[in-house]
Parts: C-alpha cells; sequence; structure tokens
C-alpha cells in the first residue's frame, strides 16, 4: 500500500509535469504555482511551465475594469487556494475560489471603494502576511490625489474572510512636485539587518514617462514595521511616516525606475534574504541592507538579470525543489505579453533568463507565485493516494466506512535551505520556533532531538502544511504519509539525502486550527507550545502515519547527541508518550482497558531490556487497535484528541521502528501493519527462576525470595504467597512457624509460561536430653567420659582448654589429662545455627597426704596400750597392725590400741575419693618383763668389813643395787658390782 503511494502518487505526478515543462527550457516539476492576471482584458490563469499554455480561473473579466494585482491564499472553509485580485479601476478586491482542477467554483466580491467609501481608490501592490492580512498601495497613474497604504484585516467569520472596511496605514506621500507613485508591497518572512518577520516593504516607483505631475526620481523602498502595523490593526490609527527608508530616491541609479519588488533567499552570494527590484532598464537588481545610527545604506551586490527589455511589471519569486526562481509578468504591447522565470545568475553579465513559461497571453500585469495547492481528500482515500507536493510528501488515508472524511486538503511548504542549529555538521541541540522560519506555518517547535539533514546544504529541511479540515477532525482514520526529500531539498551533485532508516519524518497538529485540530502529548516544556513529533514507522522512503494531515517535516535525521538514554532512552519515551496519549483520549472503557493492559506488556518488556519482547508484543498490540470493527464508535475521542485511534496506530509503529530498526538493528519494515516478508523479532519463550535465602530457617525467623525471569511480562505467586509479582525482583516472607513452599509462574508472549519453586524449611531448635561425665572425679590427669543425647545438627563440647568440634548428637566422648576441676559444655546447634547447651563439671580431686602418723607411747610392756594419732588429708583413713584393721578413719584423728603384747608395726592408710592413697607407719615396742637367771654374791659370806662381789645375769634395760647401805642404779643387766666393805 504505501509502496503504491510512493510510485505511482508522486512519481506519475513528476512524470506528467515534466512532459509539460519539457519545452520550458530547463523548468522543474514541483508544485509551486504561478498565476498572473492580464490587465486589458481581466483574464487569471494559472501558467503550467509551457509556452502559451495556461489554464484559466475566471469568465468574469468583462465586469471589471483592470486587475493589475494578484495574490494567493489557502481558503480553510472550502479546501482550496483562492486567488485575490484587485480590480483598480473600478476599486474592488475579487475573491475567486477555484475547485479542484482549477474551474472557479465561485467569485465574490471581498470589498468594494464604491461600496465602502474608505479604502484605497485604485487598489494595487498586493500582499498579505502570515495572519491572511491583505496589504495593498493605492496608486494610478495620472492620478496624484490617492497613494496610500492600507490593510484589509482577515476575519474569520466575515463570508468574505475579511473585514469590511480596509484601515490605512499611510497616506503621507505628497511632494513638492506631487505624490509619490506607489507600486508594490511585500510582508518579510526572514531577519536581516534591514527587515524582521512581519515588516512591511514599500516600493515607491515613478511615473515621469506617463504624464504625471510627479516627474522626478522619486523611487523609494520604505518599511513599516510589525510592531506600528499591529498598532494599525488594534485600533491605533494611520502611520504618519515610514519607520525607516531603505532606499531612497538618490541612492537608486538615475534614469532606472523601480517596478516590481520580491525577496530573495540566501545563497552563495549573500548569506540571508536580499531585496530584488524590477525596473524599467529590463534589469533586476538584488540589494542588500547594512543598518547605520542614521539610517541604512543600499548596497547593489548583484544585477541578478538584465536585457530583459521593456514593459516589466510585477516580480516575484519561489522555490522549485528548493532552487529559487524570479518571475517577472512583462507586457509586449497592449494584447501581448509573457511571463518570464528567471534563476540566479551564472555570471557577472546576469545571463540567468531559464524560459519563457507563458507568452501571447494579453497585457500580463498581476502576478502571483505560491507554493499552495489543493486536492479533494476523496483522492487521498484511493490505494495511489494524494500527492498536494509534487512527490514530497503524498498522503494515503485508511478510513472506515463509518469515519469517511471528506471536503478538500490544501497544501503549501516551507523549505528551510539550511537548519540555523546545524553548525559545521553538528546540531547544537535546542530547540526551534516555526514561526521564526516559515511564518504562517503556526507556533509548533521543532525538537533539538531533530535536525535538518537534506539538500545541498546537508542541513536542510521543509515543513509541509496541509489544511484538511474535513480530515483532521474524524476518528477512526489512519493518514499514511510518505517523505521525499529530493523532491524538495536535492542534494548537491555527487551526494545523497539521508535515507530511511537514518532519515526521519515528523507531525503535528495544527497550532493555529480552526477549529482546532487537539492537542498531542509532546509539549516543550519552556515555551509550552506543541512539538513537530518525530513519527516514523516505515521505510519505503521514511514515511509515517498519523491522525490528520497537518504539519509535516521532511528532511530531518535524528540528533542523537540530545536523546537522553540512548535509543533506550528514546523508546521509553516513545512508549510514554503513546501511554499518555491512550492514557488522555476518549476511549470506550471496554477498549480503553484491554488496550493499556497491551501497553503495560510492552512497558513491562522495554524495562527489562527485552526490545525483542517489547517489538513483537507492538505489533499484537496495533492488531488489538487495528482489528477494532467500529473505530469511530470505540475510539470517539473529543477536542483535545478527534481521533485517538490514527494518532495510537502512527505511534505504534514509530516505536516499532524505534525498537525494531533503531535498536536492535534489525532489517527495516516497508510497510505498517507488518506484511510479509516483514516480521517482528521474535519473543522466546518466557522462563522463571525462583530462590530463597536462606533456604533454611528457624521457627519465627523470615526468608527472602529472589527471582528473575526472561521473556517475560508478568508472574503470578502462589503457595505460600499469591497475586501479581513483578517480572523479578525480591520479596520478605513473614515470619515463619512451619516449611513452606513459594511457587512463581512467569507468563510470555504466545501463551509460554514457566514455573519454579522455592521451599524454606523452618527447621526446630535443637534440644539435649542428656549430657553427664563418668567419672565426675576424677584424679589430676586422668580421663572421664562424656555421654549425651541431642536433637540438632551438630555437638561440640569444649572446656579447661579442650574443644572437641563436629560431634554428633548422640555419642560418647572420653577425655584425657584433666589436670584441674573443669566445667565441661555441650553445645548443640541445629542447620540455622539456633544453639543450646548443658554443662557437665568433672572435679580433679587432690593426691591424699599423711602429715604426721605416731604412736604414743612408742614402748610399752607386753599388754599394754599406745595411742595412734594422725594428720592427713583425703577422704578417709583406715589403721592396721597387729593383724588388726580399723576402717573408716577420719582423715585426722586418734586411736587407742590396747593390749598390744608384741612389737607392732602399725600402718596408717588415707584414701582419697579417687582411691588413691598415701601410707604411713608407727612402730609400738613391746618391752619384754625383766628377769634375773642369776644374782650371787662371791663370797656370800663376809666378815664384816669384808666385800663380796655382786654377780647378776638379768634381762631388761637395767638393774639398781639396793640393800646394805648400798644404793646403785643403771647397772647393766648382767655385770658385777663390789660392795666394799660390808
Amino acid at each position: 500500500m504505501r509502496k503504491q503511494l510512493q510510485v505511482h502518487g508522486w512519481w506519475v505526478r513528476l512524470i506528467t509535469g515534466l512532459a509539460a515543462l519539457a519545452a520550458a527550457g530547463g523548468a522543474h516539476a514541483e508544485f509551486l504555482r504561478v498565476t498572473a492576471a492580464n490587465a486589458d482584458n481581466n483574464s487569471i490563469y494559472d501558467v503550467t511551465f509551457s509556452p502559451g499554455n495556461t489554464t484559466a480561473l475566471n469568465s468574469d473579466g468583462a465586469s471589471h475594469g483592470s486587475f493589475r494585482a494578484l495574490v494567493q491564499i489557502p481558503n480553510i472553509t472550502t479546501g482550496t487556494v483562492d486567488v485575490l485580485a484587485a480590480d483598480t479601476q473600478n476599486g474592488q478586491i475579487v475573491r475567486y475560489t477555484p475547485a479542484v482542477g482549477a474551474t472557479v467554483a465561485s467569485v465574490r466580491t471581498v470589498w468594494s471603494y464604491a461600496t465602502a467609501g474608505v479604502g484605497p481608490a485604485h487598489p494595487d501592490g498586493l500582499s498579505i502576511d502570515a495572519a491572511g492580512n491583505l496589504y495593498m498601495v493605492s496608486s494610478k497613474l495620472n492620478d496624484d490625489s490617492t497613494s496610500q497604504v492600507w490593510v484589509l484585516p482577515a476575519q474569520s467569520t466575515s463570508a468574505t474572510g475579511y473585514a469590511a472596511t480596509p484601515l490605512l496605514i499611510d497616506a503621507t506621500f505628497s511632494t513638492a512636485n506631487g505624490v509619490k507613485l506607489l507600486r508594490e508591497t511585500a510582508v518579510a518572512t526572514s531577519t536581516t539587518a534591514a527587515w524582521s518577520p512581519g515588516d512591511l516593504l514599500v516600493l515607491v516607483g515613478n511615473a515621469s514617462n506617463s504624464g504625471s505631475k510627479n516627474n522626478t526620481n522619486d523611487a523609494d523602498v520604505l518599511v513599516y514595521r510589525a510592531g506600528s502595523i499591529a498598532q494599525v490593526l488594534t485600533g491605533g490609527g494611520p502611520r504618519t511616516a515610514p519607520d525607516a527608508i531603505l532606499i531612497s530616491p538618490t541612492q537608486f541609479p538615475g534614469g532606472e525606475y523601480p517596478l516590481g519588488m520580491d525577496f530573495w533567499p540566501a545563497d552563495a552570494t549573500v548569506t540571508h534574504a536580499t531585496l530584488l527590484i524590477a525596473t524599467t532598464a529590463g534589469r533586476i537588481l538584488r540589494y542588500d541592507f547594512s543598518a547605520s545610527g542614521t539610517g541604512y545604506t543600499p548596497s547593489l551586490v548583484q544585477v541578478f538579470a538584465s536585457g530583459l527589455g521593456s514593459g516589466l511589471q510585477k516580480l516575484k519569486t519561489g522555490l522549485q525543489l528548493v532552487t529559487p526562481y524570479a518571475y517577472v509578468s512583462q507586457t509586449l504591447s497592449k494584447n501581448s505579453g509573457q511571463i518570464l522565470e528567471i534563476g540566479a545568475p551564472t555570471s557577472s553579465a546576469g545571463n540567468n533568463l531559464v524560459a519563457t513559461v507563458s507568452q501571447g497571453v494579453g497585457a500580463v500585469d498581476g502576478l502571483a507565485v505560491t507554493r499552495n495547492d489543493a486536492v479533494a481528500v476523496s483522492a487521498c482515500l484511493t490505494a495511489t493516494g494524494c500527492d498536494l507536493s509534487g512527490g514530497v510528501i503524498p498522503h494515503q488515508i485508511n478510513a472506515s466506512a463509518t469515519s469517511t472524511p471528506g471536503g478538500n486538503a490544501i497544501e503549501a511548504t516551507c523549505v528551510v535551505v539550511s537548519d540555523p542549529r546545524v553548525h559545521g555538521g553538528v546540531c547544537d541541540g535546542t530547540t526551534l520556533n516555526v514561526s521564526t522560519l516559515c511564518p504562517g506555518f503556526g507556533n509548533e517547535v521543532i525538537p533539538g532531538t531533530m535536525c535538518g539533514a537534506s539538500g545541498p546544504t546537508g542541513a536542510g529541511f521543509a515543513l509541509v502544511r496541509t489544511n484538511a479540515p474535513g480530515v483532521d477532525g474524524i476518528p477512526g482514520l489512519l493518514v499514511y504519509s510518505q517523505e521525499n526529500p529530493d523532491q524538495i531539498l536535492p542534494p548537491a551533485p555527487g551526494l545523497t539525502n539521508p535515507g530511511c532508516p537514518n532519515a526521519v519524518v515528523a507531525w503535528a497538529p495544527r497550532s493555529d486550527a480552526v477549529p482546532s485540530e487537539g492537542s498531542i502529548v509532546e509539549v516543550d516544556p519552556v515555551t509550552g507550545l506543541t512539538e513537530l513529533t518525530e513519527l516514523t514507522g516505515y521505510c519505503d522512503s521514511a514515511g509515517e502515519g498519523s491522525r490528520g494531515m497537518s504539519v509535516f517535516g521532511v528532511g530531518f535525521t535524528l540528533n542523537t547527541a540530545a536523546i537522553a538514554g540512548g535509543m533506550p532512552g528514546y523508546a521509553q519515551t516513545k512508549y510514554n508518550s503513546l501511554y499518555a496519549t491512550v492514557d488522555g483520549a476518549n476511549i470506550v472503557p471496554a477498549v480503553k482497558q484491554p488496550l493499556e493492559s497491551a501497553l503495560g506488556i510492552v512497558n513491562a518488556y522495554l524495562s527489562q531490556g527485552d526490545y525483542a519482547c517489547a517489538a513483537a508484543q507492538t505489533v499484537a498490540t496495533d492488531a488489538l487497535v487495528g482489528g477494532d470493527g467500529s473505530p469511530a464508535t470505540d475510539y470517539p475521542g473529543d477536542t483535545n484528541n478527534p481521533n485517538p485511534w490514527g494518532e495510537i496506530r502512527g505511534r505504534l509503529a514509530n516505536l516499532y521502528f524505534t525498537l525494531n530498526t533503531r535498536i536492535l538493528g534489525n532489517k527495516v519494515n516497508a510497510e505498517w501493519p507488518l506484511v510479509a516478508p516483514d516480521a517482528p523479532p521474535v519473543c522466546p519463550a518466557a522462563t522463571a527462576s525462583l530462590s530463597a535465602a536462606p533456604a533454611n530457617i528457624a521457627t519465627g525467623s523470615t526468608a527472602t525470595l529472589t527471582w528473575s525471569s526472561q521473556h517475560a511480562y508478568a508472574c503470578t505467586a502462589s503457595g505460600g504467597w499469591s497475586g501479581g509479582q513483578p517480572v523479578s525482583g525480591t520479596f520478605t516472607t513473614g515470619a515463619l512457624s512451619s516449611t513452606t513452599t513459594y511457587t512463581l509462574t512467569c507468563s510470555g508472549l504466545g501463551g509460554s509460561s514457566s514455573t519454579s519453586s522455592a521451599t524454606v524449611t523452618v527447621v526446630p531448635p535443637p534440644q539435649i536430653n542428656s549430657f553427664a561425665a563418668n567419672p565426675t572425679s576424677i584424679a589430676a590427669g586422668g580421663s572421664t567420659t562424656f555421654n549425651w543425647s541431642a536433637t540438632g545438627a551438630s555437638c561440640a563440647i569444649s572446656g579447661g582448654g579442650f574443644n572437641f568440634a563436629n560431634l554428633g548428637t548422640s555419642s560418647n566422648l572420653t577425655v584425657s589429662g584433666i589436670n584441674a576441676t573443669t566445667t565441661f559444655a555441650l553445645a548443640c546447634a541445629n542447620s540455622v545455627q539456633q544453639t543450646v547447651s548443658a554443662t557437665a563439671t568433672v572435679t580433679v580431686v587432690p593426691a591424699p597426704t599423711i602429715g604426721s602418723f605416731t604412736a604414743n607411747p612408742t614402748t610399752i610392756a607386753a599388754g599394754g596400750s599406745t595411742t595412734l594419732s594422725w594428720s592427713a588429708t583425703g577422704a578417709s583413713c583406715a589403721v592396721s597392725g597387729g593383724n588388726q584393721t580399723y576402717s573408716n578413719q577420719p582423715v585426722s584423728g586418734s586411736l587407742v590400741i590396747p593390749s598390744v603384747n608384741a612389737t607392732t608395726t602399725f600402718a596408717l592408710a588415707c584414701a582419697n575419693s579417687v582411691k588413691q592413697t598415701v601410707s604411713a607407719t608407727a612402730t609400738v615396742t613391746v618391752v619384754p618383763a625383766p628377769t634375773i637367771s642369776s644374782f650371787t654374791a662371791t663370797p656370800s659370806k663376809v666378815e664384816e668389813g669384808q666385800s663380796s662381789t655382786l654377780a647378776w645375769s638379768a634381762t631388761g634395760s637395767s638393774c639398781s643395787l639396793a640393800g646394805g647401805g648400798i644404793a646403785v642404779s643403771g647397772l647393766p643387766v648382767s655385770g658385777t658390782y663390789n660392795t666394799g666393805p660390808i
């Protein structure tokens, strides 16, 4: 469909135009419209760029006096490009409304001096400004009383399109020699040192060769500033003088008088607009101006054309394929004339006549050149579409039976040869108001993300403004438009304009449309004005779909340096604008809800960076919108957006184009909606992965679920949780008291889904059933065996420098080498590191000691007794000896041993609680009874005074003698003793 639009639309028109232009000596095929009028027979006709070939626009010439000025103006109401003609002789402005096909539909007198009694008696020099206000002069040869400048305000509520009474701008043209002859007006559309957009230039001529009283060279170019004009339009009254004089009589070539005037665009000679003036010398002079403190200095920068002959009348300029041309009407004789097409000079001689585009016409005077065309909207509904722009941006309307558009469409073009934001091939990323370059095109703003990139400068673009009231307010239709910048901005030789996908198409509703065409969500944050929106949706040449035929931009490329977040950020911005459009539009709720849900899937994929799935879902969403059986009913719109169905589809195409081509780098799609072989990227089946950390928790604790998915747009929880979940994220469980399983199912395109589960195990706390040491008391360096029973994962025993880890929950362990009393701890943990502990003390008992062990007496007689005494440490003591044992004795005490009959060694044995023993002995000697085996005296008989020797043998320890005055002790048990004298 779009391919047919390109080939059969503009190409057929181009072939036809070329055939008609073959004899025009190099004229160009484009929709530039040149209209002329013969002053004598008052015929108005379009020039078809073939010698002698014209198309008549009126048949009422006999009822008029003399047509000397024309201007073309769009008729919004009828959808046509009308012609306003100034009948200088009868003092009238007549409006012709040509139907499509160039036959007159109606004629109306817009204003008449005879009826109003106010205004220019002899109107001439017509021009219009961006608002449609009509400027004119009153000046007639041989009548020096009527030189005035007037404006007829545009008035949309009037049946004629204008107010009933014009307003006087200036009437101060009297001189000492008469009254100046006013010839032409022109409204500036650019900015130079001499003028700004909206300023009115007035050309003052000379009438010395016509019998006028003004027989001096009073050639002037005057300026009335836009601010001064505004004061007149708002009731401030006429001016008392022009605001500036650009060319004074003394600055104009002597003997050479001006006849026609228009602006010439910037070119290689002068980089800004200049002024062309046709003169009585058969020349066209090109002037530039410099400002000074006292006024302006004109500079004749070029003899633009020469040798054209006499009889020159009006001069108008226009662009064909970005190349400017000047058109001059020329009266050769009373009933013979021609129209010349003049290109930029190729040498200083000014030999630049391109063609005589019309000859054999009458005394041609009035001339109008415009880039306007009109066509019946019904032509745009055909398979080949309609073309109002000479192939620049043909259109094809896709409409349902319940939303059939009607009426006519008018299209005009503004060419910007060089985007002022581009410097050295680099765009500065600032915004640009359309009105600064294309007055009358509205106040739409070109964002910094789009910059001119076409034409001979490599930085040009064109704006195409379409007035189509019967299209732009109709719900349920989609306008396909595709650009061909080569048709209006041909590149420099050897170069090419950017092609799709680098080339982009822009669109916006007209900001000044009445009735309003609604608004869009893209608004410049600084000015609050609507932005021109990039809407490229397919590549059969760059094309787009939109809700209307409003303002289009061609020849742009994206300025990626001004795109925040790169292409992913650009795609997200496109989605945001799309969703905002849907959300704010008047759409039947039952239709709007599933549409927003479908868009939510697109956004889910965008947020994941899954651009293939986002693109696939965009196609599916467009199928949802495009498959609606009653778009005009289901998408009725409102004054804010009269055709949401068409806008949504255009934005969907643009989003898909950004995803599929700009981000994924896939082959561009040639149409929208997609048709074979173009197919959206494949969105793989959805996957899901869910995990829990920790997987094991203590009772009353929480776990964190973490999940991710691929190629999924939504996830649903079940099991231990529920509800919709994002396609990735985390979730903290509540405090759990039992083992819980969580399940997540993620869904993708094509019905694919994936399920993943994670179980959080609640681990019971550990318990110690028993823990004991056996024995609990040991000798230093001894050992004990620990026995325990517990629940959990593992246990450990520590204490006294001992550490035994990774022990089972039920076992025994022998620990040796315990040298001090120690409390051992058993710590048992479960898998989530909950612990419980118990203790067992192992007492190291000191070795027993005996401080003393004695018998008192240690020597006794047989059968005598002795007392054993001791002092010891330990648990208990025992005494043994003499075949007796005395057990369970205290560690300190005494024991009486009776009847010891024999010497006995007694043993003291003391033991501690761990059966360590220590002993000591004490001997009790039993002394036998003494015996005397013999005791003799020798002699046994003595005389007095004699001595005797006593002899004895005994047992014992010592003996003593007594008697006879002898008392001796300490004698041995066996011995003798001399008694001495007895």
